[in-house]
């Protein structure tokens, strides 16, 4: 038998050669024969590149470190990866990762893909470590790289304003306040105007429009612009705007727009529907509670008018169940009853109460009648 020669580190392989129609009386005492084809090609070796990227100047940016293998396998081959703080350090000038690359048979590069940090600070170029350990069908080669963040800032001075939130409040106003960085420091005055516009928070309503004039003081790295919320306790999702810096003196805009977002801190509303069911032996109060959600206690108090007061005569505590937009109109309800004694005629009432909770407001509902 002719085996065909490859260069594949590759699993043992087998054959098999069966025999069959002997002649000449002779007979056949084992017709099968398997064949091993043994590999004789070394593992591939697995090896990590030093690569570089320039740092950008606001969000991020990414670092790609080539891994390769000396050559195609013919079985997966995998490696761990980690990185490790050279003169960068991890959190503020790039974020750490770890895990494991996988070749499939026959592939022979990959990447590790480090984010960065951008900033505007300027500063000399940075690096980082990566290490490979633990190959499998492979061994290793150049285990260890060198990552580089490269400064790209110029000597003058660049601003950015960054994002920035804050809870609405219930009443009032309060300042939501946007810091517009700035590196280096210069020693003049830098200025920069500002102004709002719209997202889904309007002016007027939901905040006040602000335009002026910021100016950082000679020697100072930051400024701060104040623009006014206006409480409510109006339940609605959370609504932004946006800030835009324009027409800097004495530095450059790098990052010139930030979103305020305005955090809505009251509570979903509640409303509860109430009615009687009359039986022989007992009567029911029965409702709805909208909005909804599941675990809502409600608690149902039957009442008995004496004279000119009602005295309860009995307290009940039931679970809302079955979530449904019962009347379509795109607000889960819950359905609750409870159930008491028929009592003798008179005037009679049920108040029915949700205490409410962090997210829920509370509700009650009263209901009079006579048996």
């Amino acid at each position: 038998m002719t085996i065909i020669d490859d260069s594949l580190a590759e699993d043992d392989e087998t054959f098999t050669l069966n025999l069959s129609n002997a002649t000449g009386g002779i007979a056949i005492a084992d017709a099968t024969g398997t064949a091993t084809i043994q590999n004789d090609d070394p593992d591939p070796t697995v090896s990590v590149a030093n690569a570089s990227v320039l740092e950008g100047d606001i969000g991020t940016t990414t670092l790609s470190l080539p891994v390769t293998l000396s050559g195609p396998s013919g079985r997966e081959v995998d490696v761990d990866y980690a990185t490790s703080d050279g003169t960068a350090t991890a959190v503020s000038d790039y974020a750490a990762t770890s895990g494991t690359l996988v070749f499939a048979a026959g592939e022979t590069s990959k990447q590790i893909d480090v984010t960065v940090n951008s900033d505007i600070q300027v500063e000399g170029n940075e690096t980082l470590t990566v290490t490979l350990t633990a190959p499998f069908n492979a061994d290793l080669g150049s285990s260890v790289a060198t990552g580089t963040i490269t400064n790209d800032d110029n000597v003058g001075p660049k601003l950015a304003v960054s994002d920035t939130s804050m809870l609405e409040g219930n009443s009032g106003t309060s300042p939501l306040t946007f810091t517009v960085a700035m590196a280096p420091v210069s020693g003049s005055d830098v200025t920069v105007d500002y102004t709002t516009s719209d997202g889904t928070a309007t002016a007027g309503s939901d905040y006040t429009a602000a335009s002026g004039t910021l100016t950082i003081p000679a020697g100072q790295s930051s400024g701060s612009i104040a623009v006014s919320v206006l409480g409510d306790t109006k339940y609605e999702p959370n609504e932004n705007f946006t800030l835009t810096l324009s027409n800097p003196v004495g530095a450059t805009i790098v990052g010139g727009t930030a979103a305020g977002t305005i955090t809505d801190d009251d509570k979903i509303p509640t409303t509860l529907t109430t009615k009687l069911v009359k039986g022989r032996t007992a009567i029911k109060a029965k409702g709805l509670i909208e909005s909804a959600t599941g675990g809502m206690m409600i608690k149902v108090s039957l009442l008995h008018k004496v004279g000119r007061k009602y005295v309860v005569v009995s307290t009940k505590t039931v679970g809302a169940k079955g979530l449904l937009d019962r009347n379509l109109d795109g607000i889960l309800d819950a359905a609750y009853v409870a159930s008491f004694k028929r009592p003798a005629a008179g005037a009679y009432r049920f108040v029915v109460r949700y205490a409410g909770n962090t997210t829920y407001a509370p509700s009650k509902r009263t209901l009079s009648f006579k048996l």
